[in-house]
């Protein structure tokens, strides 16, 4: 009896751990004007230059095979404002909307044009909200 117990726990702590892993996962590259390119992860600090222009790769692979979230949904905020296409009052300024290429169907690379207009210190989150585990992830930008 003591022994079934234990191993349901176990099988229970191993549920629980495999359960976390099912949500998305982004990578993202960082190309500059001459083309070079960097990759990140969330949490990382990203050192940029004003008055130049960078592209923001997305790479999206959604874990849990069943997203109802299309990628056009994932929502980004510059210092906690909507950072979008048309507004010319931030720090970055999107050139063009964000630009999502399904490679497959748990696969989708999205892009963002953008220039730096303003120094300082930003945080750009990248957020998807589902029924499943979502995703929140956070870039430093700091603009000198």
């Amino acid at each position: 009896m003591k022994k079934s117990i234990i191993i349901c726990g176990i099988l229970f702590g191993l549920l629980v751990v495999c359960t976390g892993a099912f949500a998305c996962q982004i990578t993202y590259t960082l190309i500059d004007s001459a083309g070079k390119a960097q990759e990140f992860t969330s949490g990382n600090t990203i050192s940029l230059v004003k008055g130049e222009t960078y592209t923001l790769r997305i790479d999206f692979d959604e874990d849990h095979r069943n997203c109802k979230v299309p990628p056009d949904q994932t929502a980004f905020l510059l210092n906690d404002r909507i950072w979008e296409y048309g507004k010319t009052n931030l720090p970055l300024q999107l050139l063009e909307p964000a630009k999502w290429q399904i490679v497959s169907s748990r696969s989708n690379i999205g892009t963002l044009q953008f220039k730096t207009v303003q120094s300082g210190s930003y945080s750009l989150e990248i957020l998807r909200e589902c029924t499943k585990e979502g995703y929140e992830g956070v870039l430093r930008l700091t603009i000198t």
